[in-house]
């Protein structure tokens, strides 16, 4: 019977938590459509429509969260193993704390997309095509946790002992933790931007160009911590009752994984956030967009050392 509720419990949660960021975010996002129609009346539509897509790209995480509470919902195992719910637990770590994150952090850029209609109606049709280009990349931590939970539901179905159960829920946490510092680095960095071609059309190309490669690099964080978790799904043998300590390790380097990827997430994006604020202002800074990525590749150096420290624990975990 408990473990029923663990069951019922992950469902509940996966699709409450993702639909309270995606709630906030979108509320943030309306309110800030209203004062820009309130400045600009003769933008009505362009404005509608900016909020509109972007109301619909924040429900993103909403959306992906009911899918996988229905297919739990729907799909329940009729005779599960005996961890089989415990490590379903998993699921909830992978989607709910990045989901949460982002439905949050997606209404930052999505108030600055209609307030940068609002002062350059004229730009209407390129600000929204760049924030759906950048809206659309924030959601990325969501998708790969969105991978993970799936992957976790699978292997949750064979799970007979705790440790096995263990090194699912380390999989499903180091992909949700890892998700938080890109989720908010992508936001800045997309908020920062729209600011920035609302306060100087001229400055689109430069933006636009600079962006592309920006936002990979502030996504490199999660593409580690996502790569840890297949390894700890992937790499990492089923475990027995007597492994306890192994996947007392499988945690670990989950932890070592995902935390150390928070602040190089925010940090790649304020530092190119800020770049677009003076991209707009001084047509002159020319060399900003590379002086950026060079140091955004250096605050990239921080996950490397969190990444080794994590393998090394994950490798150690294999052989034992």
């Amino acid at each position: 019977m408990d473990y029923f509720l663990l069951h019922y419990g992950t469902l509940g949660l996966t699709i409450a938590t993702t639909s309270i960021g995606a709630g906030i975010g979108e509320g943030m996002a309306g309110i800030a459509a209203l004062k820009a129609l309130d400045r600009q009346p003769h933008a009505y539509s362009d404005i509608l429509r900016v909020s509109i897509i972007t109301t619909a790209l924040i429900e993103t995480t909403a959306v992906i969260g009911l899918f996988v509470a229905m297919m739990l919902l729907i799909g329940a195992p009729q005779n599960p193993a005996a961890y089989t719910f415990l490590a379903e637990t998993g699921i909830a770590f992978a989607l709910c704390i990045a989901g949460l994150v982002i439905g949050i952090a997606s209404g930052f850029p999505a108030q600055e997309a209609v307030h940068a209609v609002a002062r350059q109606p004229l730009m209407a049709s390129k600000i929204l095509g760049f924030t759906v280009i950048t809206q659309a990349l924030v959601q990325t931590p969501i998708i790969a946790g969105f991978v993970v939970a799936l992957l976790i539901k699978n292997f949750a179905l064979t799970a007979d002992s705790f440790p096995e159960a263990l090194r699912l829920i380390a999989a499903g946490l180091c992909v949700g933790i890892g998700g938080i510092g890109p989720s908010i680095g992508l936001a800045r960095f997309a908020q920062q931007a729209s600011r920035a071609l609302g306060l100087c059309k001229e400055a689109y190309g430069r933006i636009l160009s600079f962006s592309l490669v920006s936002q990979t690099l502030i996504e490199t964080p999660l593409i580690f911590a996502l790569i840890v978790s297949l390894m700890i799904i992937f790499v990492i043998p089923p475990l027995a009752e007597t492994q306890l300590l192994t996947g007392i390790g499988t945690l670990a380097a989950a932890l070592a994984a995902g935390l150390g990827t928070i602040g190089a997430g925010i940090s790649s994006g304020v530092v190119s956030g800020a770049v677009c604020a003076t991209l707009a202002t001084d047509e002159r800074a020319t060399t900003l967009p590379r002086t950026s990525m060079f140091a955004q590749a250096l605050i990239e150096t921080n996950v490397i050392y969190a990444i080794l420290i994590s393998l090394t624990i994950l490798f150690s975990c294999r052989n034992m």
